[in-house]
């Protein structure tokens, strides 16, 4: 009976155990399944950029990689676990365990400028942050060139401003623009020292610096001057030294009848204009005991201009004589619109008025309109266009070369002449009616050995042919 007791007791101890221990085991069972269960919240630190939504993950899972952050200057570099952007969170394989927030890691945006030489030598590229300086480099060299600045496209009509060159929001090339000079057309022992004063009519002006750039070797281009508008071009020079002074008081433009005043009261050695001396110049000569040599070198036209809304098309030469006559005063009589025709002259003594009394009026007088003849005058050739612009009824006149190569791009429009279109061919040939010859204008008295008659000998020359081709007028 001893050992039944016992061994029934021991049965007992079993039991309990065993109960305790299943007891146990379910609670390590449901603390298993509640754990299974958990999720946690993963929240993004987009340090500056723009918010990122928070995530819900069940534990063990993985973070669903968010779509890229944004942040203004800035490129994104990657996700990381910590403040100081020591560990990157990996997406494909890092697994959520607790509540954990995830940091942003950024850098600056760091773009290249390349620069093409265009044949000359290599120059090395640079990186630099958005808006960040693009310092200049050294001139690149090239046998035979002179360099002249660098440009943002290649066909070289944007030039990059150092002064406010700062990187743009994507790789930038910087082409290089180069400048050959005219070893043909050249005198000997000319300096901008001893060259000659050259005045001129406004329209010979580009002609005028162009001479003198490549007779001393000076870097130039065609150009609008931000302070003339859209529409002013000319021949820009572009000095390497502190010689652009003596250049402008060597090199002058005081408009036709100024030049041929300061050329006789010599002021100047040599001027170009678009017509001879008109009588009023004529008389100051002879009073002063001065004649002069005026030999064309060039064609040029003189040109009829209306409104570009004028259905007007061409003009007879008599239609012209009587409009500026007064006896045809509506545009319907020469098969425009029922309107008043505003006919602008300019002012006396001027190029532009002194070619329409020659060419056109000839014997004929222009009238004296029924408003105020002052309101009616272009002051300016730049004037005349202007009129044009701002009056749909006007009619004005200029010159062919002034309207196609100075005011470029401007709305107004030439009509043609007796059916004949003023252009390089028209004008070549002559078929146009008022072709208009341009003067290389001396002292007769001028030292054949002074540099001014060595550039005005020079202008007629096959080199000197050559240049005034390159600027866009017809050479004799």
């Amino acid at each position: 009976m001893y050992i039944i007791r016992h061994i029934m007791k021991y049965f007992s101890y079993l039991a309990i155990a065993a109960t305790i221990f299943g007891t146990l085991l379910l609670s390590c069972r449901k603390s298993d399944d509640k754990q299974e269960g958990l999720t946690f919240t993963v929240t993004f630190n987009s340090n500056g950029g723009y918010g990122i939504s928070q995530q819900i993950v069940k534990k063990g899972e993985k973070v669903v990689k968010p779509e890229t952050p944004i942040r203004y200057e800035y490129g994104f570099v990657g996700w990381y676990q910590d403040k100081g952007l020591t560990t990157e969170w990996k997406f494909e394989e890092d697994l959520v365990t607790e509540n954990i927030t995830l940091y942003a890691k950024w850098e600056w945006h760091v773009f290249t400028i390349t620069f093409n030489s265009n044949g000359g030598s290599a120059v090395l590229p640079q990186t630099a942050k958005l808006y960040g300086e693009i310092s200049k480099p050294e001139d690149p060299t090239r046998s035979g060139y002179v360099f002249v600045a660098w440009y943002l496209d290649e066909a070289l009509k944007i030039e990059w401003n150092w002064t406010y060159g700062y990187a743009y929001g994507h790789d930038v090339t910087l082409y290089a623009r180069w400048h050959s000079f005219d070893e043909q057309f050249k005198i000997a022992g000319l300096t901008i020292d001893n060259y000659p004063s050259v005045d001129g009519s406004t329209s010979t002006e580009p002609l005028n610096i162009l001479i003198a750039c490549k007779l001393l070797d000076i870097i130039y281009r065609w150009e609008s001057p931000p302070l003339l508008g859209d529409f002013s071009w000319g021949v820009q020079p572009y000095f390497k030294d502190n010689s652009s002074e003596k250049f402008r008081e060597k090199v002058k433009s005081s408009q036709t009848h100024e030049s041929f005043i300061n050329l006789i009261d010599k002021k100047a050695d040599l001027i170009l204009s678009a017509r001879t001396m008109s009588s009023d110049e004529k008389e100051y000569a002879h009073t002063t005991g001065v004649s002069l040599i005026e030999t064309p070198i060039a064609l040029d036209a003189f040109i009829f201009i209306v409104h570009p809304d004028n259905p007007i098309k061409t003009l007879t030469e008599k239609q012209i004589q009587d409009i500026y006559m007064g006896k045809i005063t509506n545009w319907k009589e020469v098969g425009g619109n029922d309107a008043k025709i505003s006919p602008y002259v300019r002012n006396a003594n001027s190029g532009s008025q002194e070619l329409m009394e020659l060419l056109v009026m000839k014997d004929l007088n222009i009238t004296e309109f029924p408003i105020s003849y002052y309101e009616l005058v272009a002051s300016s050739m730049s004037g005349a266009f202007d009129a044009v612009v701002q009056d749909s009824n006007a009619i004005c006149y200029t010159i062919f070369y002034y309207k196609e190569y100075i005011l470029r791009g401007t709305t107004v429009k030439s009509i043609a002449v007796n059916g004949v279109y003023p252009d390089k061919s028209t004008i070549s040939n002559n078929s146009y009616p008022y072709v208009a010859e341009v003067y290389a204008t001396i002292r007769s008295d001028l030292d054949k050995s002074s540099m001014a008659y060595k550039v005005y000998e020079l202008l007629q020359t096959e080199e000197g042919k050559r240049v005034i081709n390159e600027s866009g007028y017809l050479s004799q």
